[in-house]
């Protein structure tokens, strides 16, 4: 993703270099697009290249059921505030958009519900009938792979995957993605709770965790 805004940078930084004159300058590249520029100094240039490192737009979705499990069960209980994690998303990671994966409809968390969609996520609900009860509803791991799979196999208009999740269940998608290019970052609730698949079987670079000191002070509920 950012070695495309490096070139980017260099290759202007190089016209002006040669003394060639400021003309407008027609661009194309997959990844940022069609763009015409007015070269004018390194100013300009520079602030170009800026507006375009974030104009990124990812998608993220959030396994609810580890993302409550693993902060609140930890050994030292903790809870995430939505408003400040779906900030934390949009400035960290760009996300655009940010499925909030819950299970069954629960008749009783009306107010969960709300607050999870006014804090900006999108919620999804899994199907289930009167034969679930009891049962693992909560459990939407197939739910998320396949919601993720079927954006990428309809060519839907976004850039990169965040997973919210340390669940080993997701690990065939999750290299599948980093095999394609589309994963920005596998983000794991729990530091001790991680399925060791992801450290045994892909870079440490694709995965980090909501509970490292910085993160964790940005987005937990204060109070």
């Amino acid at each position: 993703m950012f070695s495309h805004f490096i070139i980017f940078e260099i290759l202007f930084v190089s016209r002006l270099d040669s003394s060639i004159a400021p003309q407008e300058t027609a661009c194309t590249d997959v990844q940022v697009g069609f763009c015409v520029i007015q070269i004018a100094s390194f100013q300009v240039v520079k602030q170009q290249y800026l507006w375009y490192s974030i104009s990124m737009k990812n998608q993220a979705f959030i396994d609810g059921q580890n993302l409550y499990l693993s902060t609140t069960n930890a050994k030292t209980p903790w809870r995430v505030d939505l408003y400040r994690f779906r900030v934390y998303l949009k400035e960290k990671y760009n996300v655009e958009k940010a499925y909030y994966f819950i299970g069954a409809v629960d008749d009783d968390r009306d107010k969960l519900y709300r607050t999870i969609q006014e804090a900006g996520f999108i919620l999804m609900f899994r199907e289930h009938n009167n034969t679930m009860k009891g049962k693992k509803k909560g459990n939407v791991d197939t739910d998320i792979v396949f919601t993720v799979m079927e954006k990428i196999a309809e060519q839907e208009a976004f850039d990169k995957v965040v997973l919210v999740s340390g669940d080993g269940d997701y690990i065939k998608m999750v290299k599948y993605l980093i095999k394609k290019d589309r994963l920005e970052k596998v983000i794991a609730p729990n530091q001790k709770s991680i399925s060791s698949l992801y450290k045994i079987t892909i870079d440490n670079r694709f995965y980090t965790f909501l509970d490292d000191e910085n993160t964790k002070r940005k987005i937990e509920t204060k109070g």
